[in-house]
């Protein structure tokens, strides 16, 4: 019986569907059929949710045409570079992803940590849980700036961003912005200015970026843990 009720909850933790793992293939698949767009309920899931948290680079996004557009659709295919939580093999996935409103992340940026589970055998993204990162100097991946930028502060706990040296640097144009603005969105000590650039100089690595959420966002929807939402 418990059982049922955690897959009956998996089920609707997300907001959208994909196609099971495959063999890499060197052209983009079709979209797969458009699926149902689950719902978001409250209640307890545990590990039993499938969930998959892996740093990826971008292969392909496609936007799906939908009947009915409460929320946008996207078809992605991810390389996976580094499983972070949960158990994955091959070396590429596939998934759906819906947002209801502003931009796709994981469209605009080429490395970052993905957040997918299973919904009817398919993979899903968590909805809006993408983390950029980007390359560092001894081959791994990390963050840029504060772990819980954009979060509402109730999902603030106890990781700190700390010295990363970034290979290639990461920069930000920043000559348009205005003294406060910049001070806001690139404060020192986590970025240098020069000029009109902001350069990252602190930031985390993928397990304190999972751990941001496992603490946060995804104990607010159940995954680990009560539903709070």
């Amino acid at each position: 019986m418990r059982s049922g009720r955690i897959a009956a909850a998996s089920a609707c933790l997300f907001a959208s569907c994909v196609h099971t793992p495959h063999e890499p293939q060197r052209s983009s698949p079709a979209p797969p059929v458009i699926a149902r767009e689950p719902q978001n309920p409250k209640g307890h899931v545990g590990y039993e949710a499938n969930l998959i948290a892996f740093v990826g680079r971008k292969i392909d996004v496609q936007r799906i045409e939908r009947a009915v557009n409460f929320d946008a659709e996207y078809f992605a295919r991810f390389e996976v570079l580094k499983v972070v939580y949960g158990t994955y093999a091959d070396k590429e996935i596939s998934f759906s992803s819906f947002t209801h409103t502003g931009e796709l992340k994981l469209e605009k940026h080429e490395l970052g940590l993905v957040y997918v589970s299973k919904h009817d055998g398919r993979f899903v993204q968590q909805k809006y849980l993408f983390q950029p990162v980007y390359s560092t100097y001894d081959g791994r991946w990390a963050g840029c700036g504060d772990p819980y930028a954009g979060m509402p502060d109730v999902h603030r706990h106890s990781v700190r961003p700390e010295p990363i040296v970034f290979d290639p640097s990461v920069r930000f144009d920043i000559s348009g912005l205005s003294a406060n603005n910049i001070a806001a969105r690139f404060p020192a000590p986590m970025f240098r200015h020069d000029g009109g650039t902001a350069f990252c100089l602190m930031g985390n690595y993928p397990e304190e970026l999972f751990r941001v959420m496992a603490e946060g966002v995804l104990k607010s929807r159940g995954v680990f843990g009560p539903g709070t939402d």
